[in-house]
Formats: C-alpha cells, structure tokens, sequence
C-alpha cells in the first residue's frame, strides 16, 4: 500500500507538467515547470523522510554503536599492544642481563678451565719427566751391569789366560772357586 502511494505521489507532478504542454517562447523562463520540479523534489525528499528517518536514524545509530564499538575495540587492543610492548621491553632488559651475566660466566669459567688445563698439563709434564728420569736410570744401573759383567769377563778370561800359562791346574780350579764366591759377594 505504501509503496503504491509512493508512486502517485511521484507521477503527480510529472502529470501536471505533461498536462501544461510545454510550449515556451524564447527567452521566456517557464516558471511554471521550474514550480512543479521543485514541487516534485521537495515531495521525493518529504516522502524519502517520512518513510525512511526510522531506518535512516536506526541505521545511523547502528553504525554509530558499530563505530563507537570499533574505537573501543580498538583502544583495548592499543592498550595490549602497550603492555605487550612493555612486558617485551622487560623481558629484553632481563634477557640482556641475563647474557650480560652469563657471558660473565663463560669468561671466569674459562679462566678456570684454562688454568685446570695447564695445572693438569703441568702436572702430566712432571710425571713424564719424573718417567723419564726413572727409565734412564733403570738403563744406567742395566748398562753398569753389562759393562760390570763385560769387564769380569775379560779379566777372567785375562786372568785364565795368565794362570793357565803360570799357575797349574790344581791352583787354578782353587782361583776360581774364590773369585766366583767373591763375585756372588758382590752382586
């Protein structure tokens, strides 16, 4: 039914300006139809608001909540953004400290570290030169022995030689017999 009243309401100013014939002398302003397209423009704009301030004001309003909601939404997403940033900027001051400190402690761990590792090197060294000091004597007191029993040797073999051209055989079995007992002595 509106939208019926709505439509005569419309062709009715086109109606009359059909009606008047629309013949104009030059240089003559029609009035007339200026009257009725101003007529017909108000009435389009009355009818527009009769019918539609409701949905334009609810309309209106609706977009103002969804505005009003969207600047709130957004102040509240600000605001975490901010504390965000504030809680990031804590943990990075703590996280720098945090390297701050353990870089400290790499350094004084490696000081000691280093300072184990030559102590123990130190200590590897002395036990190898205290080795070697052990080998060349064990290798001295072989050689004194070796050249002990060499020497012993040869002057037994020596003394065989001189006794058996000057001293006869009964004497020299006897000789014999005192120079073993007083080697065994000696060893």
């Amino acid at each position: 039914m509106t939208k019926i009243f709505f439509l005569i309401l419309l062709a009715l100013p086109m109606t009359l300006a059909a009606s008047e014939g629309g013949h104009h002398a030059i240089g003559e302003i029609p009035w007339k139809a200026i009257f009725y397209q101003c007529l017909n423009f108000f009435l389009l704009i009355g009818i527009l608001v009769y019918f539609l301030k409701d949905k334009v004001r609810d309309s209106m309003k609706s977009r103002h909540e969804l505005l009003a909601k969207a600047v709130h939404e957004s102040q509240q997403a600000r605001r975490a953004a901010e504390d965000a940033k504030k809680e990031i900027g804590a943990k990075l001051k703590d996280f720098e400290a945090e390297n701050k400190k353990l870089i400290e402690r790499v350094k004084t761990d490696g000081v000691a570290l280093h300072a184990k590792i030559k102590a123990e090197a130190q200590k590897s060294a002395q036990n190898l030169e205290a080795e070697a000091h052990r080998m060349i004597e064990n290798e001295m007191a072989k050689a004194k022995e070796k050249i002990l029993e060499d020497v012993t040797l040869q002057a037994l073999d020596g003394a065989r030689g001189l006794l058996s051209q000057s001293v006869e055989e009964p004497d020299q079995r006897r000789l014999q017999k005192e120079f073993v007992k007083k080697i065994e002595a000696v060893q």
